[in-house]
């Protein structure tokens, strides 16, 4: 699948006529302009081998050798008569040619004198009409680098709109820049090096341009023809392939906890989220290199895929075969432990930028919470089993999570800490009561570090085995998510609007962590237990 480029042609037209009475030709020489020049013999001698062939605007005049009986020079053309009040459409003539100019008005009629002078001469009359039509963009283009893969080449139908009847077309040459497909297959040129089999009109829109080398440029010509397969005319093409620049960058890296053997699928918006934040766009689809056997495998419809497979963020049609990202399936091993970088590159809809990312898959087993204090209907129980499983905390002995158990402030920031993957911080601790031997010293200063608490300017006290509150829990909390704006203010009668925690408690109640002691108390006071803090927690990360 991959995007499909805009298809350039470059017109240079070159219309070849022969016997008249009518012909035609095209020229590009001027930006966004096609002059377009009819060409008609109005005597009696149009029959008579009076011929008239157009190349670059210059008409070309040939003389029958004998006008009724007598002898004619065929260069000794004198002049030329035009009507009075328009643009005089010939630009110079020498002999048997004149050039035309491309701002004559339309609907000229000349009359040619020829002879020995202009006291005996004979004439012809032409009429020559002159047709300025606007090109559209579209109509002009660019065909970018894409070696070897189909891109749209639906021109052709609007290159013809100037036939009346054609029915079909044949390519002339093999060019070497770029091939023509028809319905996914190669148009088929025969010895002579035309198509072998005419391609009608009605199918022209799936006629596609195959670019066979990253760039080059190739001339070539297609030939209209009508329904009893008359030549109508020929067109001439050049045909340049560019070679576009890409761009490439490096996203941000996504992060999972998966389960040993359990399967676990990829979540696209989460690359399009990291993709759009480099790029400004959404990602179109991506490839992905395989895990070693020792880690699991990606699969889709159960079955192991290849590095040449390519995942569409969304499908092109309803009917579409493409493999949407989406139903991409990770299964890790079921003995492996530790975390597995996977790498992958999405690219955009015009494939001029890709961007590569990894994904770290870290392996965690569940372990059932067996505590002699928890039990499966109390309402901390899914949260004990998340915080013991995401090493938050463990329980107060091997058999006991004491859930009534009041915790403390180094506890709780302790806990956060973990949470948030126990990061290193680069602050100086001045706090005095906090010593590097302690187990919460680095979450203290992350904490810190974070804005969640306050380090003294020079020295103070942290009171790391002071018990926390309600209000404290959310304001932590609060700071942690950094303190965002609130748009709606709480209800709680005992939470006044000037309460430095009072923008915490609306926030928390929002976002669903808490939703008071009763429908009008929030009792900010009331001491947290290790139960209420694991569950504050993991409705933080689960909401």
């Amino acid at each position: 699948m991959k995007t499909k480029r805009i298809i350039a042609f470059l017109l240079t037209l070159i219309m070849i006529l022969g016997v008249m009475p009518v012909s035609s030709f095209a020229n590009d020489d001027y930006a966004g302009n096609e002059i377009i020049a009819s060409v008609a013999i109005e005597s009696d001698y149009s029959g008579k081998g009076y011929k008239v062939s157009i190349s670059d605007k210059t008409i070309t005049l040939k003389v029958p050798s004998s006008d009724a009986g007598k002898s004619i020079d065929p260069n000794a053309i004198l002049a030329f008569k035009y009507e009075t009040g328009v643009v005089n459409p010939v630009v110079s003539y020498s002999k048997s040619t004149v050039k035309v100019d491309e701002d004559a008005a339309t609907n000229v009629t000349l009359t040619i004198l020829y002879g020995k002078n202009l006291n005996s001469y004979s004439d012809y009359k032409v009429s020559i009409v002159v047709d300025e039509t606007i090109v559209s963009d579209a109509d002009l283009a660019v065909l970018a680098d894409s070696t070897g893969k189909a891109v749209t080449a639906t021109l052709i139908n609007k290159i013809f709109k100037s036939y009346d009847d054609v029915e079909y077309i044949s390519i002339l040459g093999a060019p070497k820049a770029v091939k023509f497909v028809l319905s996914g297959s190669y148009v088929d040129t025969n010895a002579s090096g035309s198509s072998a089999v005419l391609i009608e009109s009605a199918k022209f829109d799936k006629l596609y341009a195959v670019p066979l080398v990253a760039k080059g440029t190739q001339t070539f010509a297609i030939t209209a023809y009508d329904e009893d397969e008359d030549k109508l005319g020929t067109e001439v093409f050049t045909v340049e392939v560019v070679a576009t620049e890409k761009k490439s960058d490096t996203l941000a890296e996504l992060s999972y906890t998966v389960e040993p053997g359990k399967s676990f699928t990829l979540v696209t918006n989460d690359i399009n989220t990291k993709f759009k934040a480099v790029t400004g766009e959404n990602f179109a689809y991506a490839t992905f290199t395989l895990p070693a056997t020792l880690y699991g495998s990606l699969q889709y419809d159960e079955k192991a895929i290849s590095t040449t497979d390519e995942f569409v963020r969304m499908a092109s049609s309803s009917i579409s075969s493409e493999k949407l990202l989406s139903k991409l399936v990770f299964v890790p091993s079921a003995t492996y432990t530790g975390t597995l970088t996977l790498n992958y590159t999405a690219y955009n809809e015009d494939e001029d930028v890709s961007c590569t990312g990894k994904i770290n898959i870290t392996y965690k087993k569940t372990v059932k919470v067996t505590f002699t204090d928890v039990k499966s209907t109390d309402y901390f129980y899914e949260t004990v089993s998340w915080a013991v499983n995401n090493g938050i905390t463990t329980g107060t002995t091997a058999t006991t999570f004491s859930p009534k158990t009041i915790c403390t402030r180094a506890q709780i920031l302790t806990f956060m800490w973990r949470s948030a993957g126990s990061p290193s911080s680069t602050i100086t601790n001045k706090f005095t009561d906090v010593k590097s031997s302690a187990y919460y010293y680095k979450a203290v200063l992350w904490a810190a570090e974070k804005g969640i608490i306050d380090m003294p300017v020079t020295s103070g006290k942290l009171n790391p085995d002071a018990t926390i509150s309600r209000s404290d829990v959310v304001t932590y909390l609060y700071k942690m998510a950094g303190s965002p704006s609130v748009t709606k203010s709480n209800t709680f009668t005992d939470v006044p609007s000037t309460a430095p925690y009072a923008s915490a408690v609306a926030w928390a109640v929002g976002k669903g962590i808490t939703t008071g002691t009763s429908a009008t108390k929030f009792t900010p006071a009331q001491k947290c237990d290790r139960a209420q803090i694991v569950t504050f927690l993991y409705r933080y990360y689960e909401e």
